[in-house]
């Protein structure tokens, strides 16, 4: 027979929680992920422009190295100039490799095809739908808020 203490008991619920909430923010941040990616294959598009295309490393010590590509457009409607800085929807973080990749695909001073939402323009893409990232997104707050119920 287990003798549970009050101490252990606490730090199970709280453990718990925690995992909980963690799966509940992913699983949250997937879905509304995904009903914009979804909603983003029907938007308007319109010709854009890459003015400026790098890689931002940002360092961890424990973890090493971690790389983002950091693409900004600019696009036009009904005359007003928009900026934007989304390439899609879920996010774009990866190894060095496919970050290179994200950097030919959109050099500095090449048109690309900008997809905006028709009821706030300033919202915009490069890449409308969904992502694979979005479903890992997904899964993790699945498998987090299992978890949580279930340890």
């Amino acid at each position: 027979m287990a003798v549970y203490t009050t101490n252990s008991l606490t730090g199970t619920i709280i453990g718990k929680i925690i995992f909980i909430i963690i799966g509940l923010i992913f699983f949250i941040s997937a879905i509304i992920n995904i009903l914009r990616g979804y909603s983003s294959k029907n938007w308007p598009s319109v010709q854009g422009k890459i003015i400026h295309s790098d890689i931002q490393i940002q360092r961890d010590i424990r973890h090493g190295p971690n790389y983002s590509p950091t693409i900004l457009f600019e696009y036009f409607i009904n005359g007003t100039k928009y900026f934007s800085n989304r390439i899609s929807f879920g996010g774009t973080s990866t190894g060095l490799i496919g970050i290179q990749r994200i950097l030919i695909k959109y050099p500095v001073g090449s048109d690309v095809l900008v997809y905006y939402n028709p009821q706030k323009p300033q919202i915009s893409i490069l890449e409308p739908g969904i992502t694979f990232s979005i479903i890992i997104f997904l899964l993790v707050g699945i498998i987090f808020t299992i978890v949580g119920f279930f340890i």
